[in-house]
C-alpha cells in the first residue's frame, strides 16, 4: 500500500470515530515514506552521509540516556572497590 492509501483509511476511520485506527494507519503511513527516503538516500554519497549522521545521533541520544545509570554503576563499583581495600589493609595491619 502507497502512504496515500495509508492517509485515506486513517480519513475514514477517523469518520467513523475510531482514532485508535487511524493512528495505526498514520504510523504505518510514516513508516513506508522513511523506508522510501532511506532507500532514496542511499542512492547518493550525500544521502548516505546524511543516513550515517542520522544514526549517529540516535547512537548518541541513548548513551546521554544511558549515563546517569552507568555513573551511578560506576560509583557504586568505586565504593566497593574502596571498601575492598580497606578490609584488605586491615587484615594486613594486624
Amino acid at each position: 500500500m502507497t502512504p496515500n492509501d495509508y492517509i485515506e483509511k486513517a480519513k475514514h476511520a477517523l469518520l467513523t470515530h475510531q482514532p485508535n485506527l487511524a493512528m495505526l494507519y498514520m504510523r504505518r503511513g510514516l513508516g513506508v515514506l522513511e523506508q522510501r527516503r532511506r532507500a532514496y538516500l542511499q542512492g547518493s554519497v550525500e544521502g548516505q552521509f546524511i543516513l550515517l549522521s542520522e544514526d549517529v545521533t540516535k547512537m548518541t541520544q541513548a548513551l546521554v540516556a544511558v549515563r546517569p545509570a552507568l555513573k551511578m554503576a560506576g560509583d557504586s563499583f568505586e565504593a566497593l572497590h574502596r571498601r575492598l581495600l580497606e578490609q584488605a589493609q586491615a587484615e594486613y595491619s594486624l
